[in-house]
């Protein structure tokens, strides 16, 4: 028995040693957080990073021309302190895999002066690759298409909180051109330029809530650029959004849609919808898609049809507001080529040669749906013919139970206009 007991403890040593070092290789190694200050590479910090690594990266400046396939997250002190500009002739980061996934975060950071003769400028999300961005600085920056970022259409974008501004491209999406599902919050598209679609950005399937689309363009005379602010090609919601002074030298100079568009809460004003030979059609919302709106006011747009809005599809707007906009031809508030139902909405001091505030056109698509419980006002049609609202070849609409308030002297045909038949039952006329 006393020549086992050493035997034993032998073996339970053994034990304890084996059963250490199998725990020791099982044990996930602890994420990392590493620094850079300036005069380090970024790069090499991102290189030398294990997945899950955080790079923090201090205030100052960086010229680099970044590559992250990896799932490390990049965290500047400040965006407006910590800058990181393209090295000449190059992108500012290129994001590619699907390793950077929506855990990897890259905040707090200017992405500034990149230029890419492909696409995106200032960030190229690519081959699945779909972080999260969040407080970020997009500026300065010029490529192909998307001239501050794009989004490959296997990738997503998720950006919030911030400010994308001063970007460039000669085809589509001046700030962002994002072809794979974009959701965006809280983030401010200011003074960028496109040349083809999407002055501000250009989408393809896209949620957007509490963001800015301000003094964006698109123009590429003499040929048409479409969507000043937006041009989205695709499913989009939009919530809480302001699209102001943005200008197209085509149609849509706050938004262009292609796709069934659904608007709530939302703020078009002052943008301008300028023709380059061919009538500009849409001052705040171009569409031939169906739309629907809500809550949302269109105020001081233009356009030579449909100074504030102007959809060939099916439409439903409810408490809205349209005032002051003004179109050169027909429709100075909206212009409608297709079954609507316009309800508990205000319409005044909107201008044009015919519909001072509506003009449905039943010419090319016959038109069904009803006008009911809305206030038109001081509304002007320049022809004297329909001030308030103008049915040309309505169809089976119906006006009903709205109030006219006309005080220009007009009555009859100019206030209602009517091309066709129409059911015009229990409004009131004063």
């Amino acid at each position: 028995m006393l020549r086992r007991i050493p035997l034993l403890l032998i073996i339970s040593l053994f034990s304890l040693w084996l059963l250490t070092g199998l725990m020791t290789w099982l044990t996930p190694t602890q994420a990392m957080s590493i620094t850079v200050n300036p005069g380090d590479s970024i790069q090499a910090a991102i290189d030398n990073a294990q997945p899950g690594d955080t790079i923090l990266i201090q205030p100052g400046l960086y010229t680099e021309s970044l590559t992250l396939s990896t799932a490390v997250s990049l965290t500047g002190s400040h965006s407006q302190t910590t800058i990181i500009q393209a090295e000449a002739g190059q992108r500012v980061l290129t994001v590619t895999g699907t390793a950077v996934d929506h855990t990897v975060i890259i905040s707090g950071l200017t992405l500034a002066n990149g230029a890419s003769t492909g696409n995106g400028g200032g960030i190229l999300l690519a081959n699945g690759a779909a972080p999260t961005l969040q407080h970020l600085i997009v500026q300065n920056n010029q490529a192909a298409g998307g001239g501050g970022l794009h989004v490959t259409a296997d990738s997503a974008l998720l950006l919030s909180h911030s400010t994308i501004s001063g970007n460039n491209t000669g085809g589509n999406g001046g700030g962002l051109w994002a072809l794979g599902p974009a959701t965006i919050s809280q983030t401010q598209f200011i003074n960028n330029n496109a040349q083809s679609y999407g002055g501000g950005a250009a989408t393809k399937s896209t949620n957007l809530y509490d963001s800015l689309f301000a003094n964006n363009q698109c123009d590429n005379t003499p040929s048409s650029c479409s969507g000043g602010g937006l041009a989205t090609d695709g499913p989009a919601l939009l919530v809480n959004t302001v699209f102001t002074g943005n200008i197209s030298r085509g149609d849509g100079a706050g938004l262009w849609a292609f796709g069934l568009v659904t608007v709530t809460n939302g703020r078009f004003q002052n943008n301008r919808a300028i023709n380059i030979g061919p009538p500009a059609i849409g001052g705040g919302i171009f569409t031939s898609e169906p739309l629907t709106i809500s809550g949302t006011q269109f105020i001081s747009n233009s356009a030579d049809v449909g100074g504030g809005l102007t959809t060939r599809g099916v439409i439903t707007v409810q408490n809205a507001i349209f005032a002051d906009n003004r179109a050169a031809s027909d429709g100075g508030g909206l212009y409608v080529g297709n079954t609507a139902i316009i309800t508990q909405s205000q319409f005044s001091g909107n201008i044009a040669n015919n519909g001072g505030a509506l003009f449905l056109d039943g010419l090319t698509n016959q038109i069904t749906g009803s006008v009911s419980n809305n206030l038109f006002l001081e509304n002007i049609a320049q022809s004297d013919l329909g001030a308030e609202v103008y049915l040309q070849s309505p169809g089976a609409v119906s006006l009903i139970h709205n109030t006219l308030v006309d005080r220009n002297g007009n009555s009859g045909a100019a206030v209602i206009g009517v091309t066709g038949t129409a059911q015009i039952t229990n409004n009131i006329i004063a």
